[in-house]
């Protein structure tokens, strides 16, 4: 069976490819959902496991892709985020169409129980049009949580920030006085020494 990883870091990419390979899968592997649409147009997929928050094209929006066009919308799609865990994010996961929401890190029995499960069941699907107006208010609602998210992130950046500045003064402080002691004692050293 082939299964199309997709993560943007590498290194999410390589140990779930080597998990895999280990249970006798097939993978391929892309770094975002444009590269995903690319292999999914020209091989035989059995499976997605893909991430989130990803450039160019997310995992959500990657989905919703997946669902709409006829020739692959009946693949099996396994959201698998470290980023999305929120029981707002999975419900969103799972109302644009995935078969199955993991949180990172999961451990492999869990993935390869997730993968089998989305696989055995997996409904003959049509194209999702869905109702009109549904994509846009999943789509806005996860904006919403992206921007939230980020708002987060950027307070406690700027938490980090604010406590290294005293550590920054202190340390040019420190080092004003390390090199004033190393210059006296490079002097001491240099006048102890004999002349011959």
């Amino acid at each position: 069976m082939n299964i199309l990883i997709v993560d943007d870091y590498a290194i999410n990419r390589r140990l779930l490819r080597a998990m895999l390979e280990a249970e006798g899968f097939t993978v391929l592997d892309a770094a975002d959902g444009v590269e995903a649409l690319a292999v999914l147009g020209q091989e035989k997929i059995d499976a997605v496991i893909s991430d989130i928050l990803m450039p160019r094209m997310d995992g959500y929006r990657l989905c919703v892709e997946v669902r709409q066009r006829e020739e692959i919308c009946g693949i099996p799609f396994i959201v698998y985020t470290s980023t999305y865990t929120s029981p707002s994010d999975e419900k969103a996961a799972l109302d644009l169409g995935a078969d199955s929401f993991l949180k990172k890190p999961s451990p492999a029995n869990e993935i390869i129980q997730a993968l089998h499960q989305a696989i055995n069941n997996a409904p003959r699907r049509r194209p999702e049009a869905g109702r009109p107006g549904q994509e846009l208010d999943l789509m806005q609602q996860y904006n919403g949580r992206l921007v939230a998210k980020l708002e987060k992130k950027n307070i406690e950046l700027r938490r980090k920030r604010k406590s290294w500045r005293p550590r920054t003064k202190n340390s040019s402080t420190c080092s004003r006085t390390a090199r004033r002691s190393c210059t006296r004692s490079n002097s001491r050293v240099t006048a102890s020494l004999p002349t011959w």
